[in-house]
């Protein structure tokens, strides 16, 4: 059975982004996975697993400059583990946590995505009529609204795939036209009411909302949107690692952006889809069937989500990227396992190339991972910094690898400051490269 930050195989998978190797001013998106039976005396170990995954999250986090980062793991339908890290509001220094809101930007499409296959099971809309039908948006009229879905609606349409945002944005007048209400009310209706996502909020505009957009919910929900934006986290700009307050996104919503929650409610959310309550099995699967482009390759996006073959079985996953907040939910379907991250800046999307649809998935031995948390917690380096262990040679710093290993020596090169030291578990110390010196007793 699976689950979650508890060794007995000693076997740990890394969910990160390609170039994500935790550099400075960069961000790996790090989940482990361990495959065992669970049994009473592991208890011990499952905290010490779930404490060093904080920790190292935390260090993520900093290196990247995020102000505050929310989190949750679930597994089977339910929230194994959640947590805050930094500050939703650093004036104020309210912390993040699993209930603070935030803009989720394009992870909306993949809601979008849910009302449209809604509107085909109901037999409301067909995926192959021309997107005309319902908008002028689109520059090539022939485009359907499967193609504009599956970001592949560029002149001649169904050929190329190219994540393009605003196009998507076209699909709103398609859910107006299927569901006869506008977006923010289909989405509150079909999916938010209805799982009881009582802290999400179809656009932030609803802090204070025109005479149209009021009249389209009672004085209770407005009252409760009111309360929840209220508490949103604040927007911030990082340059240099240094962050800056800085202006809310458009506060609108479409078919594309505009829906603010939290890690939990997307947790309600994301065992809605897996228990099948908003899409029947095989509509979901429809809808994470990647695209077949025209000349018979598949893209790396299905119907509004991205889909991928990994080393750890299938991932579906979106993500999220304003210039004042990023997200991301990724899931292991055959797993039944999903990783959420909101952070109030774009430090989880932005310094990777993630609308290309590559999303790679590591393994790392539990064994080297814990020298490697040996080797920063004995040597006072962080454990982001302890991450940095040296590929071949000090330039070229990458995921940790063990240098040399005879019988029971292990030697690391790791960062601290500008700094670089060597760490030679075998022989018990540590030494700076530029001058031998000893650092600490590891």
């Amino acid at each position: 059975m699976l689950r979650l930050l508890i060794r007995y195989r000693e076997n740990i998978v890394m969910f990160m982004n390609s170039r994500a190797v935790c550099q400075s001013a960069a961000i790996g998106v790090v989940v482990f996975i361990v495959y065992a039976d669970l049994s009473a005396q592991l208890a011990g170990d499952r905290e010490q697993r779930i404490t060093l995954f904080t920790q190292y999250l935390e260090s993520l986090r900093i290196q990247a400059g995020i102000p505050g980062l929310s989190a949750a793991i679930t597994s089977n339908g339910r929230i194994i583990w959640e947590g805050g890290f930094g500050f939703a509001d650093m004036e104020a220094r309210i912390a993040a946590a699993p209930h603070t809101p935030y803009s989720i930007a394009s992870i909306t499409k993949t809601a979008t995505s849910t009302l449209l296959m809604q509107c085909v099971e109901e037999g409301r809309l067909n995926l192959d009529a021309q997107i005309r039908t319902y908008t002028t948006t689109v520059p090539d009229a022939n485009a359907t609204v499967r193609q504009v879905l599956a970001m592949a609606s560029d002149s001649p349409a169904g050929s190329t795939y190219r994540y393009d945002g605003d196009r998507f944005a076209a699909l709103t007048a398609v859910v107006e036209a299927c569901t006869g209400v506008s977006y923010r009310v289909a989405l509150a209706r079909r999916i938010l009411d209805r799982l009881g996502m009582s802290d999400s909020v179809p656009g932030h505009d609803l802090e204070a909302p025109t005479d149209a957009a009021a009249a389209a919910f009672d004085a209770a929900t407005l009252t409760r949107y009111r309360a929840v934006l209220a508490r949103i986290a604040k927007p911030y700009v990082v340059r240099g690692n240094h962050p800056t307050l800085s202006e809310y996104p458009p506060k609108g919503i479409n078919a594309a952006a505009g829906l603010v929650s939290t890690v939990r409610d997307l947790a309600r959310y994301d065992d809605a889809i897996d228990a099948h309550v908003l899409l029947s099995s095989s509509t979901q699967l429809i809808a994470w069937t990647p695209f077949r482009l025209a000349s018979g390759r598949e893209a790396p996006y299905a119907l509004g989500w991205f889909v991928q073959s990994t080393a750890a079985g299938r991932a579906v996953w979106h993500y999220g990227q304003w210039p004042t907040f990023s997200s991301l939910i990724l899931k292991l379907p055959d797993r039944s396992l999903t990783l959420i991250l909101l952070a109030n800046s774009d430090g989880l999307s932005s310094r990777f190339p993630l609308s290309s649809g590559t999303l790679a998935l590591r393994r790392l031995p539990v064994r080297s991972y814990r020298r490697l948390d040996d080797v920063a917690s004995r040597c006072g380096l962080d454990l982001c910094a302890a991450h940095d262990a040296a590929v071949g040679s000090v330039g070229r710093l990458g995921r940790p690898a063990v240098l040399r290993r005879r019988g029971h020596s292990e030697s690391w090169l790791c960062r601290s400051g500008t700094d670089l030291w060597r760490l030679d578990a075998g022989v018990r110390r540590g030494r700076r490269v530029a001058s031998a010196r000893d650092r600490c007793g590891v």
